[in-house]
């Protein structure tokens, strides 16, 4: 249910995004994320994450209609294709200090303005977090 100093819109989107175990990384990925949104007080955020490729439609479904509160994720139906757009727009999302090669791996670490991806609240990470949950749960 996440940590119980955060509020309730962090409280009842954390559970969308934990409900099923995806492993060591997912869960650590998870810690990292739950200090990143401790780090900005919770703040509910109003700036969604705007990048360079459009997000992928299952995360726009998701956040309109109220990210989950309405009716269940719809099944990912082409796991391939849904893949090939997450990974283009968080790409489309890394500032332009990130260099990465072909393979995908960053090149370059160098810089701290991290631009639109730092963006707390239920309108920023929380949708990469979902993507990387549904691809994981697929």
């Amino acid at each position: 249910t996440g940590p119980a100093e955060a509020p309730q819109w962090f409280r009842d989107c954390y559970v969308k995004v934990s409900g099923e175990v995806l492993g060591d990384e997912y869960a650590q990925l998870l810690k990292e994320y739950v200090t990143l949104e401790q780090g900005y007080g919770f703040a509910k955020g109003r700036v969604a994450l705007k990048g360079r490729v459009e997000r992928p439609d299952e995360v726009s479904d998701w956040v309109r209609d109220g990210r989950g509160r309405t009716k269940k994720v719809r099944p990912i139906a082409n796991l391939p294709a849904y893949a090939a757009r997450v990974r283009a727009w968080w790409d489309g999302l890394q500032p332009p200090w990130r260099e990465k090669w072909d393979e995908g791996e960053v090149l370059e670490e160098e810089g701290t303005e991290w631009g639109t991806l730092a963006s707390p609240g239920q309108n920023g990470m929380l949708s990469v977090m979902a993507a990387l949950y549904w691809w994981g749960i697929a």
